[in-house]
């Protein structure tokens, strides 16, 4: 069984924030969605949740803070463990520019 949080062992409303922020993403773009992950940052429950991280990392890399996206992706690969999602991870982290992925 995987160690990585849930969205059941994650609080509710925390979740309820981290897609108002990707819907946020759409309609006011990467910058404001990620202005309302922020203050989600300092939670400890979110350590090990992967779709967080996912997300945070895609939004970091539409605003161009490519090292903070690396960072974050590489993250969410670490706690994914679906073979589909650790293959769209590892599509994203190469498409970073810069240095290419592990």
């Amino acid at each position: 069984m995987s160690s990585t949080a849930t969205p059941g062992s994650t609080n509710t409303a925390i979740t309820q924030r981290k897609y108002r922020a990707v819907a946020l993403a759409e309609t006011d773009g990467p910058a404001a969605a990620l202005a309302a992950l922020d203050p989600l940052a300092a939670d400890e429950r979110l350590a090990g949740y992967q779709p967080y991280w996912a997300a945070r990392g895609a939004l970091l890399a539409r605003v161009g803070r490519t090292r903070e996206a690396r960072e974050a992706l590489t993250r969410a690969l670490g706690l994914a463990d679906d073979p589909a999602v650790r293959a769209w991870l590892r599509a994203r982290l190469e498409a970073l520019p810069g240095v290419p992925a592990d």
